[in-house]
């Protein structure tokens, strides 16, 4: 069951929204689209807001200024946030150290460079019978095959 999209009101004694405690599921997670673009309380678009604005500050994302977009788009933010209920250190925490991985990992360089037949290739070997371990060698020894020293 979808969460209703218009706001409620929070009930003071248990400090969470009327519409959360509706929409919760059978695990106690919020239901989709609850906590998503468009569909967040006031204190989650606070903590969105929040968080963009220490990532700023801390240099690990660049918000859009009308030439370019944004580094990262609002849904991705929204998943660090999700993660770590909607804590904006916590989140940054573990934004910091995926941002910091792919770096080290030279992430954006494997984007551009990897071919789209090695891509689809690994694709076909993972979907044919969702074996990671087809997907593991096959990227391996693509990423090994590539020149890392630029």
């Amino acid at each position: 069951m979808a969460a209703p999209v218009t706001k409620v009101s929070t009930n003071p004694a248990t400090k969470v929204s009327t519409r959360e405690s509706l929409s919760r599921t059978t695990t106690g997670l919020p239901s989709f689209p609850a906590q998503h673009l468009g569909h967040l309380e006031p204190a989650e678009q606070a903590a969105l807001d929040s968080f963009k604005q220490l990532i700023t500050q801390k240099a690990f994302y660049r918000p859009a200024d009308g030439q370019s977009p944004a580094s990262h788009d609002d849904a991705t933010l929204l998943r660090y946030l999700r993660a770590r209920r909607f804590v904006p250190q916590d989140a940054y925490k573990q934004f910091e150290d995926t941002e910091i991985w792919r770096k080290e990992n030279k992430l954006e360089q494997l984007y551009e460079t990897i071919d789209v037949k090695d891509y689809e290739e690994c694709r076909r070997l993972v979907n044919s019978d969702k074996s990671l371990i087809d997907l593991d060698v096959v990227l391996t020894l693509k990423v090994s095959s590539m020149d890392w020293t630029s």
